[in-house]
C-alpha cells in the first residue's frame, strides 16, 4: 500500500511487486516493491481517520488464496500463555485489573477478513505529516480484524481514537482488539 493524494483508494493498487520462489535455503515467501517514502514514527495529528479508512477497505477486500490465521485470530487461545506470564509482572502492573480485563467476556468473533497480520507503528510510514504507506505484508492472511485494530491502542493518540473507530466502522471489535494488545504487551514485558 502506498499513499498518494490520499490512500490510493485505501488498497494496494498500481504497485509493481516481485515474488521470489521458496527454496530450501530460504523457505519463506519474499516480496519486493518500489521504495515507499517515509519513516516509521508517531501518527501525525489528523491521520487516525485515514488509517481507519484504510483498514476498513483492507478488511472489506476479498483476495483469493490467502492462508487462514491459526493463532492471532483466537484471543481465547492466547489466554493460557498470557496468564502464565503474569507473575513476572508483579509490582510492574496492577495484576488484578489486568486479570479482570483479560477475563471480560469477548464478543463473538467477527467474520474473518483480509488482515495485514503484523500491523504496528514501525509498519506505518509517515512523510510530510501524512501516512505515506503501510509496509511488511509478509503476514497477510484471513483472520479476525481485531489483530489489525490493536493499532488503535498502540499507535493512535487517545484524542483521535473516536475518529479511528468511526472510520473503521468496527466499534464492535474494540474489546477483541484491546484484548489482543494486552496479550502482546504482557508477552513483550515478560521478555525484558
Amino acid at each position: 500500500f502506498q499513499a498518494e493524494d490520499g490512500i490510493r483508494d485505501h488498497c494496494v493498487t498500481g504497485v509493481q511487486t516481485c515474488a521470489l520462489p521458496i527454496s530450501p535455503a530460504f523457505p519463506h515467501h519474499f516480496y519486493g516493491s518500489p521504495h515507499i517514502p517515509g519513516r516509521a514514527g508517531p501518527l501525525p495529528s489528523g491521520q487516525a481517520g485515514r488509517l481507519g479508512a484504510f483498514l476498513r477497505a483492507l478488511h472489506a477486500s476479498r483476495p483469493e488464496g490467502l492462508p487462514d490465521d491459526d493463532y492471532k485470530s483466537f484471543p481465547e487461545r492466547r489466554l493460557e500463555k498470557t496468564f502464565s506470564r503474569l507473575p513476572a509482572l508483579e509490582g510492574r502492573w496492577n495484576l488484578e485489573r489486568l486479570r479482570a480485563a483479560l477475563l471480560d467476556p469477548l464478543p463473538p468473533s467477527p467474520p474473518w477478513t483480509t488482515c495485514h497480520g503484523d500491523l504496528y507503528g514501525r509498519h506505518v510510514l509517515v512523510a510530510n505529516g501524512r501516512i505515506s504507506g503501510v509496509i511488511d505484508w509478509g503476514d497477510v492472511r484471513r483472520g479476525n480484524p481485531g489483530m489489525d485494530l490493536n493499532v488503535a491502542w498502540a499507535l493512535v493518540p487517545a484524542s483521535e481514537r473516536e475518529a479511528f473507530w468511526d472510520a473503521t466502522d468496527r466499534k464492535s471489535t474494540r474489546l477483541n482488539s484491546s484484548h489482543t494488545v494486552i496479550s502482546y504487551a504482557v508477552f513483550c514485558l515478560k521478555k525484558k
